[in-house]
């Protein structure tokens, strides 16, 4: 099932990846392999199969070995074009670096998540159905350490998201955001008024999420996800590759 509107899709690929030591020393995360495929080229595969043509990358640390290893998308039938994030402060940060460039809703995915989804297109179709400003992909996680290391999304009575939570001390939701975004314009005023955050000295999108909300704009969910792995250290790889092993 393909899309039947211009949506760009984005992936986060800037970041250094330190913990996964030494797979990432010379190798960016987001060309670590799962089944000899780059993790990258499952995301922009996962695109392009709902239809999304054109794809913009947000690169930083070793920027130069993802643009030579993906090229300009010809390869993949696409469009592919590339923002350098040159001070690593944050999602927030490198989403508005966008601005400039997007005038219409993109699809956001973060670059380090292996996922397994049922269908993109339903984001689409929520954000549609409910004139949502931003559509949230989450799971729920049987799992409160695997919520901690993400972000708790709380809904409100209405069935909108009331609340975002960046890895919360104290779970007070399982639902677990996953890395998967869906934002039309309104996301960069939010991210203009986002503030660093004390804990990471940086500007979380989570922020810029509960910006969104208390300026009174629809925040949805969308329950797509079958599978979800953060690869933050060097035996998530193996998790990656042997949930992918599962599934062939």
């Amino acid at each position: 099932m393909t899309i039947n509107e211009k949506i760009i899709g984005v992936i986060m690929a800037a970041g250094k990846g330190t913990r996964m030591d030494p797979f990432s020393y010379n190798t960016p995360k987001s060309l670590l392999p799962i089944l000899n495929i780059p993790l990258i080229v499952h995301h922009i595969n996962a695109l392009k199969a709902i239809g999304i043509d054109e794809i913009v990358i947000v690169v930083g640390h070793l920027s130069f070995e993802i643009a030579r290893r993906i090229g300009d998308g010809s390869s993949f039938g696409i469009t592919i074009n590339y923002v350098e994030q040159k001070e690593n402060l944050g999602i927030a940060h490198a989403v508005g670096q966008l601005e400039p460039i997007i005038h219409s809703k993109f699809l956001l995915i973060l670059g380090d998540i292996f996922f397994i989804t049922k269908d993109f297109t339903r984001m689409v179709e929520i954000m549609k159905e409910n004139a949502s400003s931003a559509v949230l992909a989450v799971v729920n996680e049987q799992d409160p350490e695997a919520v901690k290391r993400n972000f708790a999304v709380l809904l409100g009575n209405n069935g909108k998201v009331k609340r975002v939570i960046e890895k919360p001390r104290y779970v007070a939701s399982r639902l677990k955001g996953c890395g998967i975004y869906l934002f039309d314009q309104h996301i960069f005023d939010a991210i203009r008024r986002t503030p660093r955050t004390a804990m990471r000295n940086e500007y979380e999108l989570t922020d810029a999420i509960q910006i969104l909300i208390e300026d009174g704009f629809s925040v949805d969910i969308a329950e797509i996800i079958e599978a979800d792995i953060n690869l933050t250290y060097s035996h998530d790889l193996l998790r990656c590759n042997l949930e992918q092993l599962k599934r062939i």
